[in-house]
């Protein structure tokens, strides 16, 4: 077995966590630079009680009590019919929206990013009956459109509230 992917551990957290909350904050940073002077504000949107978080832990580094460093998060959660997410959306689907995910820049290329996406994609087909999966990055992120791509995202049209212009939208049947 890869024994990079074995030194991250995936647990989840609590939307209203302060883990939650300093990975939301960890994404801010991160996007600050990529994002174009003149684009609109970004959309907070709000996070259902059965939206599903999760953090990846580095067990090679130290942390508190038994935990290890933390590394990065995804968040996924599902698109109700009704939502302004799911407005271009077909009926009958169960969609589901990938949001807030973020590796820190020194843990990048070492393989956590594809442990979370699988961990998320699972936990939203298992626990929240999706049946496709979609996300959202924004055009001047480079690394991330490949990295979607490489994992088996397609590119599609924008969706909900999301502009074509600064947006480009992936989605993925599991």
């Amino acid at each position: 077995m890869d024994n990079s992917i074995e030194r991250f551990r995936i647990t989840r957290v609590g939307h209203q966590s302060p883990e939650a909350e300093f990975w939301l904050n960890q994404l801010n940073e991160y996007v600050l630079p990529f994002v174009e002077q003149d684009m609109k504000p970004r959309r907070k949107f709000e996070l259902p009680d059965d939206t599903i978080i999760l953090v990846a832990e580095d067990m090679s580094q130290p942390g508190t009590d038994t935990k290890g460093k933390p590394v990065g998060s995804v968040a996924i959660k599902r698109l109700l019919p009704g939502d302004e997410q799911s407005e271009s959306l077909p009926t009958g689907t169960h969609y589901g929206e990938i949001k807030r995910m973020v590796v820190l820049k020194s843990h990048q290329g070492t393989g956590v990013a594809a442990k979370l996406l699988e961990e998320v994609e699972n936990a939203g087909k298992t626990e929240l009956d999706l049946r496709c999966i979609l996300v959202e990055t924004l055009r001047t992120l480079k690394h991330a459109t490949r990295f979607y791509e490489k994992n088996g995202f397609t590119r599609r049209s924008v969706f909900g509230v999301y502009d074509a212009e600064y947006s480009v939208c992936y989605e993925k049947w599991v």
